[in-house]
């Protein structure tokens, strides 16, 4: 645990970089939109830029990952099967829109899941 978000995202940098070369990264890219705003309001806030912000409650806008690696989800998908805020899962393997995970905690222990990707908006 950190107390900053920065220090998360240095201290992730460097669990990837301990994973063999061999294993090739993949990155998810989010896709920004302003909801609601106007032709102004894209002029004013670029994509860039809105991708350069690391607002607290939403994922990074580009997210890295490889096979082998651990997350921990920070949502409550599915309580039925187990894949709750705080579930730690081992990344089996990775596509566009469907994370394969296998389950490392919690009742569904041993077991396969996908986790979607989901869109997210920070609350007004």
């Amino acid at each position: 645990l950190t107390p900053r978000n920065d220090a998360v995202s240095d201290l992730n940098q460097i669990a990837l970089d301990l994973f063999s070369s061999a294993e090739p990264m993949h990155q998810l890219c989010s896709t920004t939109t302003i909801s609601g705003g106007s032709e102004d309001d894209y002029n004013n806030f670029p994509v860039d830029y809105l991708n350069s912000l690391d607002l607290p409650g939403l994922p990074p806008s580009v997210l890295t990952l490889c096979r082998g690696a651990l997350v921990i989800l920070l949502r409550n998908i599915d309580y039925e099967r187990g894949l709750c805020n705080g579930t730690r899962c081992l990344v089996i393997n990775i596509s566009a829109r469907v994370l394969d995970v296998l389950v490392l905690t919690g009742k569904s222990i041993g077991k396969r899941a996908f986790i979607p990707r989901i869109p997210l908006s920070p609350s007004e």
